[in-house]
């Protein structure tokens, strides 16, 4: 079964965790990805906030197809910032291989599986 980003607002943050868990850390992305924000999953409320963070806030991450960066796509004209390298390291969820984007000096670290 896929999992699509519609199936992942559906889902509770145990189920999220879990799927991460099971997941093992891809390729480094490279090209534009359009971002879903899983904001509190599993109520009546998910869509229409990850709608309207998506239309106002952020749009995805646009991976670089030379080196090993990706910036952010932010406001509703889809600006680029937040720029950010990307490597693969240890989860700080569960210590397995993970796609990490380095921000800000390592202030705070999102983690990406594929």
């Amino acid at each position: 079964m896929a999992i699509t980003a519609r199936g992942l607002l559906l889902m509770s943050g145990a189920q999220l965790d879990d799927i991460y868990r099971k997941s093992t850390a891809g390729p480094l992305p490279k090209g534009d990805s359009k971002g879903t924000a899983l904001i509190w999953t599993a109520t009546f409320a998910a869509r229409p906030m990850a709608w309207i963070v998506n239309r106002l806030f952020w749009q995805g991450k646009i991976f670089s197809r030379t080196d090993d960066t990706l910036v952010n796509k932010l406001s509703p004209i889809g600006i680029h910032a937040v720029k950010a390298v990307v490597y693969k390291g240890s989860s700080w969820m569960d210590g397995e291989e993970s796609i990490n984007p380095r921000l800000f000096a390592d202030l705070f670290r999102c983690l990406v599986r594929s």
